[in-house]
């Protein structure tokens, strides 16, 4: 069949079009081949110990900002577009862990597994710091003479150092005397709330004073140190 020449020019100039077209798709869909997809992306945050953390807070900053907090089992599962995301994780008590570049390029990408090291705190925190609503756990040693924790002056022994050290000096002496209790296996060790009632005089009778107090949770079997919260 004869087609004219302007004719032919014509279609050649359109095929030349159309494919340029399909070139810049295909290159702008091999640089971010899933720009609209969605990921669940499931992250487990624990202490060098593998005692898991809750309260951590995880930020994920790429084409959006996505910031979620674990749960009480220490993990938390978000919803989070492919692309490739700067990390931040951090949790009072512990240094912050940092990861430059996360890529998410799979519906379901493998687990962000995170360890946070303790952090190092000093003896006396800033009036209104080291003392927050989020848990953290410990590391500190966990055994002191045995293994059992067979008493509560022994529970006191271990737990007094581990909330000095996450909440200063200066704030676990307000909350003096430090109480022991047992309770199925675990030894709940809270400090006292103390507050000034209506005549000035300091006080700690229950339901006069508003917040909370160190509480730190640890296993009579091992000695092991499972929370430490300060509620407000």
């Amino acid at each position: 069949m004869h087609i004219p020449y302007g004719t032919f020019r014509s279609l050649t100039r359109t095929a030349v079009l159309l494919g340029i077209l399909e070139l810049s798709s295909a290159v702008a869909f091999a640089q971010n081949p899933n720009s609209s997809a969605i990921a669940v992306l499931e992250a487990v945050v624990t202490d060098p110990s593998g005692a898991r953390i809750p309260g951590a807070r995880i930020v994920l900053n790429g084409e959006k900002t996505i910031i979620a907090n674990t749960g009480e089992d220490g993990s938390v599962r978000v919803q989070i577009p492919y692309g490739i995301y700067a990390v931040t994780i951090s949790c009072p008590g512990f240094e912050v862990a940092k990861i430059a570049a996360l890529p998410i390029q799979a519906a379901k990408p493998p687990d962000l597994d995170v360890v946070l090291q303790i952090g190092h705190c000093c003896d006396e925190p800033p009036i209104g710091e080291g003392v927050g609503l989020q848990p953290t756990t410990s590391d500190l040693p966990i055994v002191i003479g045995t293994v059992r924790v067979p008493d509560a002056a022994t529970a006191l022994k271990i737990a007094e150092p581990a909330l000095i050290k996450t909440y200063g000096k200066r704030q676990i002496d307000d909350e003096r005397p430090l109480t022991a209790t047992l309770d199925k296996g675990i030894w709940t060790v809270s400090g006292t709330l103390w507050c000034t009632d209506r005549n000035g005089r300091r006080t700690s009778e229950q339901g006069m004073c508003l917040g909370g107090s160190a509480v730190l949770k640890l296993r009579q079997r091992d000695g092991k140190i499972l929370s430490i919260i300060h509620p407000q």
